[in-house]
């Protein structure tokens, strides 16, 4: 191979390292709260597709369920196009392992309509979804 060829594949290696680094999953933008809005906003775009009106996914914290689990999403609107106006809700999750974190992005996918709070000794945590005039809610923890 040509030496440039070397160095555009050397590059998007980076590029690709660097992206995984920064993800939910990946060292750098790990957290707990974070991973589990991602996974909320996964699922709710899965009901949003099928036919269903409710789902359920189980959430497993990064390092395991043998661990004490908190999670907590705050009461948030759904707000397609966030402004001024949107309370989107925030997503607390605390572990005995990895790493605790908040997360805030749900805004543009799914409302919380009231407070929800579960705390566990051991996982994993199964979030409850419902599709209420066309908008995905998350609706339990167990």
């Amino acid at each position: 191979m040509r030496k440039s060829t070397w160095i555009v594949l050397i590059a998007l290696a980076g590029v690709a390292g660097l992206w995984y680094a920064l993800t939910p999953e990946g060292p750098l933008g790990y957290d707990e709260g974070t991973r589990l809005v991602d996974h909320t906003i996964s699922a709710a775009r899965d009901l949003n597709r099928s036919g269903d009106y409710a789902s359920t996914f189980l959430y497993t914290p990064k390092y395991g369920n043998d661990q004490r689990i908190h999670v907590e999403f705050t009461r948030g609107d759904y707000c397609p196009s966030t402004g001024p106006n949107c309370q989107g809700t925030t997503v607390v999750v605390g572990v005995t392992k990895g790493k605790p974190g908040a997360g805030y992005a749900l805004a543009g996918s799914v409302a919380v309509p009231h407070h929800l709070s579960i705390d566990k000794r051991e996982g994993p945590i199964e979030v409850g979804l419902a599709k209420q005039s066309g908008v995905i809610q998350v609706v339990s923890l167990r």
